[in-house]
């Protein structure tokens, strides 16, 4: 090219750009507005918007892990970063992202000290404050356990009685926890608190979406799995101030720009490659980046124990000794980091070292509700039940639950004092300082037994100085022992819980074998065994020389069995007769029980058509009327006799019925009885519902039920009624029969269905209506009878 030339396009050159920059002066920058063009069509307003607002900042919870990441170095990255991006790079404006608490973040949007929201669901109480934008992401609820599962939760039912977690400042997700109303609900302050709730054992399941697994995996904790999915769907948007619908008139454009398949591919990225921790050389454990630096700096780990539940834990020359010193080598082991003993005379001196700062970590801990204000648990390494020891004359226990005024001595402050407590309330429980104290106490006959682990009584127990002693009873209860670290100290917490679920299950195996295996050792008296096999060789002989002796009795014997067995075959006989007899005889009250209602009905209808005669206003119509309540009581006394006699026979056939029908019929039957005695019954059947079952059977429940209620109204109480309800809950049919009687009292609510037993007269009652009304529902309809007080009565419910 020659010189003429480079001048020529030198001055074009020059020209142009002149150009460019005298347009840029009247209008908007000719190079945005071309870029703009190659992705959106911008209107004026919305150019005009831009060029004006030169940062629009947007606010989300620094904690909603993978959308917001908040980098070391104070950068932020992870999918909301990525999707606003790609917004400015196609719309030339400018979002950015600010990161904070969330009350905060929500706090400034509203008083517009930031833009707006990311991540942000539609609240009809926000609309006053933001436009929002098209969803960008959708996240669909989750009901999330342990892959353990140990709950066993497979259905939206099995939540029913179990405890959920939910994080307390999250709207959309306490707005699904309220539904569940049969289930305990926990809110917890943080993501980490609601991880940690689950795999500890502390909540059944939380309520979360697919973020939590991205939370989980940083904490190294991928125990988790979704066990339901739940209907409700959060689609996530961007919030912007009122004034501002040009920023999300741009935001949507760019959205659509970007597509949902983009936008799914951003979220895939995050949530599905997630893998955050790391290893340290020194541990054989995965740890994130602050549980690393924590053990870093952390030279050792301050440790507390219970000394005086040998063999379990002790110290002895002011070194811990016992099972649990194996299981915290291991955990040594696997965080790399030293458990230092700190040395205490007792659990009540461990544990105000445990509140005191003093220790960190409370090893071989139960968890407890007293404890929980001040700890939190790992998961159970370690689980034993519990017996009694008593004096080796003490009787044998059939059930501690028959053992009344009983004292029984607790080591001051074990856990488990507070179950014996609740679930047995028929013991004296006293609290001593030792189990040594207790020993002392039982050996003495002050108290009658002693309560701890297995474990620790059965070393007890192998003292040459505890010979008149022995375990008299097991519970069923188990004490699980885990780690409790103070409430504080998250991040530890979370360290020892990957140490625990790390421990191997053959190698709490081998610990317990080794170490009881080395304490029966110790025990062998070689002498005593030596004379225990010349006595055993001496036996072998006789046995020898009494061989033919032997079969000589054994013939005499079988004569003597079978002799025997023929008289037991007889009285089995005979007292299958006496059932049989028993049987006939209950089932003749039991249609004397049923017959007598529909009689005194009758009898009321009797004395109806007489009145009626005599005032002469028995005209056809009433006659007729009259007949049919006849001819239905007939037909139902009729039945009572045909249903009792088939009600044990296997092959009974069930049928459809609607239910309303059969309540409708129920109460024509028994509404001249109710007339009499000034009870007004209603009816709330507000659906028709059909039912394969036995209607004449729940017939007579539901007239078994009313004629209850009935006797127990007081004499004098006026504005009696009886309501029947009717609906259908959970795929289930429900009937309630309830009064304004006055209710069971409480201490026969227990007992109401049990056989023969009633508070009416003997000429009222024999005590088996309800029993057999229960035998009924549940043994031949395969439902539930129960019964509870409300506010004014009781009311029986029937569900089917």
């Amino acid at each position: 090219m020659n010189i003429f030339s480079l001048l020529i396009n030198i001055l074009i050159f020059l020209s142009i750009s002149i150009e460019a920059k005298s347009l840029h002066l009247e209008k908007d920058n000719i190079e945005q507005e071309v870029k703009n063009s190659m992705y959106i069509s911008l209107t004026n307003k919305e150019k005009e918007f831009i060029k004006k607002h030169q940062n629009i900042v947007l606010g989300i919870n620094k904690d909603w892990e993978p959308s917001v990441i908040v980098n070391k170095d104070g950068t932020y990255s992870g999918i909301d970063i990525e999707v606003l991006n790609l917004i400015n790079k196609i719309s030339g404006a400018n979002f950015v992202l600010e990161a904070s608490q969330w009350h905060e973040i929500l706090k400034k949007a509203k008083n517009k000290e930031i833009d707006g929201l990311t991540m942000s669901a539609i609240f009809k109480e926000r609309e006053k404050y933001f436009n929002f934008s098209q969803p960008y992401i959708s996240i669909q609820k989750l009901i999330i356990t342990t892959k353990e599962n140990p709950s066993n939760i497979q259905k939206i039912e099995d939540l029913e009685g179990k405890t959920i977690g939910v994080h307390e400042s999250n709207l959309l997700d306490n707005s699904v926890a309220s539904k569940f109303t049969k289930s305990k609900i926990l809110k917890l302050k943080t993501y980490e608190d609601l991880i940690m709730s689950v795999v500890t054992g502390q909540t059944d399941a939380i309520i979360g979406n697919i973020a939590i697994y991205y939370k989980a995996n940083k904490m190294d904790l991928p125990y988790l799995q979704a066990s339901l999915g739940l209907n409700e769907i959060r689609h996530l948007v961007f919030s912007v101030r009122k004034d501002w619908p040009e920023a999300v008139s741009i935001i949507n454009k760019a959205l659509a720009y970007i597509g949902e398949k983009k936008l799914l591919e951003i979220k895939n990225k995050w949530y599905l490659n997630n893998t955050m921790g790391i290893h340290r050389k020194k541990t054989n454990l995965l740890l994130s980046y602050e549980e690393d630096n924590y053990l870093l700096n952390k030279k050792s780990i301050s440790m507390c124990i219970n000394p005086n539940i040998m063999p379990l834990d002790s110290i002895k020359n002011r070194k811990q000794i016992g099972i649990n010193k194996n299981f915290v080598n291991i955990v040594e082991n696997l965080i790399g980091t030293k458990m230092k003993l700190v040395v205490t005379k007792n659990i009540a001196e461990s544990l105000e070292f445990v509140k005191s700062a003093k220790c960190d970590v409370l090893a071989l801990a139960a968890s407890s509700k007293d404890r929980k204000k001040y700890l939190n648990f790992t998961t159970p390494y370690l689980e034993l039940n519990i017996g009694v020891m008593t004096h080796i004359d003490t009787p044998t226990l059939v059930d501690i639950k028959y053992l009344t005024n009983a004292t029984i001595a607790v080591v001051k402050g074990c856990t488990y004092i507070d179950i014996l407590k609740d679930k047995y309330p028929n013991l004296k429980i006293i609290e001593v300082n030792s189990i040594d104290d207790g020993i002392r106490k039982v050996l003495s006959k002050e108290i009658y037994g002693v309560v701890d682990t297995i474990a620790t009584i059965g070393y007890q127990l192998q003292k040459s100085d505890n010979k008149n002693l022995k375990i008299n009873w097991s519970f069923n209860e188990h004490i699980k022992f885990g780690f409790g670290v103070r409430d504080d100290n998250q991040v530890l917490l979370i360290i020892l819980q990957k140490a625990v679920k790390s421990i191997k299950p053959e190698d709490k195996e081998r610990i317990l074998n080794q170490w009881f295996s080395i304490e029966y050792n110790k025990q062998v008296n070689f002498d005593l065994l030596w004379k225990v096999l010349l006595v055993v060789g001496v036996i072998i002989i006789l046995v020898i020389f009494r061989q033919n002796d032997l079969k000589k009795y054994n013939k005499l014997l079988k004569e003597q069995v079978d002799k025997k067995v023929a008289e037991v075959n007889s009285k089995n006989k005979m007292l299958l007769n006496q059932h049989k007899l028993a049987s006939m005889g209950e089932m003749l009250a039991n249609i004397a029980h049923q017959w007598r209602q529909p009689l005194s009905t009758l009898n009321g209808i009797y004395i109806n058509m007489e009145n009626d005669y005599e005032e002469k206003k028995l005209d056809e119509r009433a006659f007729n009327s009259y007949l049919n309540k006849l001819e239905s009581i007939t037909e139902y006394m009729s039945t009572t006799i045909k249903d009792f006699t088939t009600f044990f026979r296997p092959d009974k056939v069930k049928e459809e019925f609607d239910v309303k029908d059969i309540l409708i019929k129920s109460k024509e039957m028994f509404e001249s009885y109710l007339k009499d005695s000034k009870v007004q019954i209603y009816l709330d059947l507000k659906e028709n519902i059909i039912l394969n079952s036995y209607p004449t059977e729940l017939m007579q429940v539901v007239f078994t039920l009313v004629y209850n209620a009935k006797d127990a109204f007081n004499i004098n109480q006026t504005n009696r009624y009886i309501k029947i309800s009717l609906y259908k809950q959970n795929d289930k049919v429900s009937i309630k029969v309830k009064d304004n009687a006055g209710g069971v009292k409480k201490e026969n609510i227990d007992k109401i269905f049990d056989p023969y037993f009633t508070t009416k007269h003997n000429s009222k009652g024999t005590g088996l209506g309800l029993y057999i009304s229960k035998i009924v529902v549940e043994k031949s309809m395969g439902g539930i009878l129960s019964v509870q007080n409300d506010t004014d009565g009781a009311v029986f419910t029937i569900e089917i």
